[in-house]
């Protein structure tokens, strides 16, 4: 049966000196917690210790620092360091006394022996014998250190002459160095190499770069400063692996929303967003409208989105169903406000700002009148010179001649000035006077549309019109052309068997740039567009035939005999025909006595005629 009283236990504890002051417990006491100051026998330092019976008995250590006292003789300076002086000023018996300096400086021969008469002070000067010095000196290997080669000496022993072999404090570089530079390091002042550690360190973020580094773990000291989830204080830990804690901190007061009427009780942790709130924002709005959200804590109000009416940029019109938040409105039609210039009006599309941006002048162009003005000009029968501008106008105009065969380009001021001498010389009733005179081609081309118009035929320069570059290239490559001339006919063809269609398209096989060219210009004469798509080599050309624009031409460019024959017919491989086409014989008529024109019994049809026509007798 255990008892324990009330009183305090008063035994003695392990330090002899001090009292136990727990209540009344079973076991042994605890260890003294009381701690004792000791001083060092010179006064300059002093020490904190545990209360113990060891401690207690010493009441002075040593420093360790070189002692400032001197011996009895008064003379010399104690050559120890910080002691003990048992209770005396001096310290005690100096070194160099009769009494105690019995051997030479370096201990092998006795004073008598070297002196007639003995030392009576220990200012006499001590004899030094013949022999080598030999003291340790404090370089050279730790099993086998350098001596001093000097004879027999008084004082210090001087520096050592040799050199000695000295390791760098992580082991990697070894180097042979004087001695007298060898004495200079220590434990405390260690012989560094300049090899820089390349490890990680424990936060497994940062590297070490210490110098000659010996450290095993390479803790990384450095604070981690990162933001905590509250945003607001920083991590103060050593820099870490992985996330950084909670903030710990936490505030004691109530903590209200914006408005007020919503209160959070404490203790509130760190970042804790403001309490929510179901009462309206109470915040100042930009327009006069009832908030139609809570109180919030974001710093902007989101807007408002009531519908209003509101002008234009413009003010051309106020367009309705408007939100309230948004201030610039366009209401799609032409600005028409007129520019700085005062002449023209701004054709941008209802606008922001200025009409000319970037002090960019009006780019319009002039819409006045020049001084003199020459809407149409008549030279001989049909000729018609379409003047825009004279009066040294460098607009190009075009002037054609009497037929209307030949066009050219020429600057408006000089047919001002050629119409001016053709009047100073009133030649103007002369019919056979004109700026571009015809030639024999015209005057042909002339005649074949007078008879065209009798054999009721339509375009009858068909040939004439084609270009010199499909005239040489029927003369090489006319089964090629052949083969484009039948793509086309029955590509209309199915234009026409398709009255529901406006349009029909055929792809024609990849091919190189001048077949492609060939394709482009005949298609010209079959009123059919064609568009090249895709890239080399693989580039090809699409036709297309629409309704009431393509035609059938009068004449194809391989039914005339003047530009092909059969000597001249060459087969290019650039692509082949299309498969769905049949081979088409052609049949050639005379068409009176002067001129020939290609009718085929087979193309009949393709071409829109009823009935092949027939020879005239």
């Amino acid at each position: 049966l255990e008892f324990k009283c009330s009183m305090v236990c008063g035994k003695t504890l392990n330090c002899g000196l001090h009292k136990c002051e727990v209540t009344c417990h079973q076991g042994d006491c605890s260890v003294c917690e009381y701690v004792v100051t000791q001083k060092c026998f010179c006064g300059l330092e002093e020490r904190v210790v545990p209360c113990t019976a060891l401690n207690l008995k010493v009441t002075s250590f040593s420093c360790g620092a070189p002692c400032t006292g001197m011996y009895a003789c008064g003379v010399h300076k104690c050559e120890l360091k910080c002691h003990d002086k048992h209770g005396k000023d001096d310290c005690g018996l100096c070194s160099l006394s009769p009494k105690k300096k019995e051997y030479c400086p370096c201990g092998r021969t006795l004073i008598a022996e070297l002196l007639n008469m003995e030392r009576t002070s220990c200012t006499d000067p001590v004899p030094t014998c013949k022999s080598v010095c030999g003291k340790v000196l404090a370089c050279g290997p730790e099993d086998q250190p350098h001596r001093c080669i000097q004879l027999c000496h008084v004082g210090s022993c001087s520096g050592c002459p040799s050199s000695c072999l000295i390791s760098c404090r992580c082991k990697a570089l070894k180097k042979i160095i004087p001695c007298k530079e060898f004495i200079l390091y220590s434990a405390e002042n260690p012989y560094l190499c300049l090899r820089r550690c390349k490890k990680l360190k424990t936060c497994q973020n940062h590297r070490c770069r210490a110098v000659c580094c010996v450290d095993e773990e390479h803790v990384c000291m450095q604070i981690c400063g990162k933001k905590l989830n509250c945003g607001i204080h920083k991590c103060d830990r050593l820099c870490h692996v992985g996330q950084c804690s909670r903030c710990l901190q936490a505030s004691f007061e109530e903590q209200h929303c914006l408005c007020g009427q919503t209160v959070r009780e404490p203790p509130i942790p760190c970042g804790t967003p403001l309490p929510p709130c179901n009462q309206p924002c109470s915040r100042q709005h930009s327009c006069n409208h009832p908030p139609m959200h809570n109180c919030h804590a974001e710093p902007e109000c989101p807007p408002c989105t009531v519908l209003t009416q509101k002008p234009c940029y413009g003010a051309h019109e106020i367009r309705a169903n408007i939100p309230c938040f948004l201030n610039d409105v366009s209401c799609g039609r032409p600005c028409d406000k007129k520019l700085l210039c005062n002449v023209h009006r701004c054709k941008r599309i209802c606008h922001v700002g200025q009409c000319l941006v970037n002090d960019i002048s009006c780019q319009q162009p002039c819409i006045k009148k020049r001084n003199l003005v020459i809407t149409s000009v008549a030279f001989h029968v049909t000729a018609i010179l379409l003047v825009l501008k004279a009066n040294s106008c460098a607009t190009e105009v075009i002037i054609t001649c009497s037929c209307l065969r030949k066009s050219s380009k020429m600057p408006c001021s000089d047919v001002e000035k050629a119409y001016q001498k053709l009047l100073s010389l009133k030649v103007m009733e002369d019919n056979h006077s004109n700026l571009l005179p015809c030639d024999v081609e015209c005057q042909r081309a002339l005649r074949n549309r007078k008879l065209a118009r009798i054999l009721n035929i339509s375009h009858p320069d068909a040939v004439d019109a084609l270009s010199a570059f499909l005239k040489n290239k029927l003369k090489t490559n006319y089964k090629d052309i052949l083969d484009v001339e039948d793509t086309l006919i029955e590509l209309l063809h199915d234009l026409d068997a398709q009255p529901n269609v406006t349009s029909v398209s055929h792809s024609f096989p990849p091919m190189h740039s001048e077949l492609r060219r060939i394709i482009h210009e005949y298609s010209e004469h079959f009123g059919i567009e064609t568009v090249s798509y895709g890239q080399e080599p693989q580039r090809n050309v699409v036709a297309t035939a629409k309704r009431d624009v393509s035609y059938m031409p009068a004449v194809l460019l391989t039914a005339s005999k003047r530009y092909a024959t059969e000597s001249s017919i060459s087969s290019s491989a650039a692509f082949a025909p299309s498969k769905t086409l049949s081979p088409i014989s052609k049949n050639f008529s005379c068409v009176g006595s002067k001129m020939q024109q290609l009718h085929s019994e087979g193309k009949a049809l393709k071409r829109g005629l009823k009935e092949p026509l027939m020879s005239q007798k």
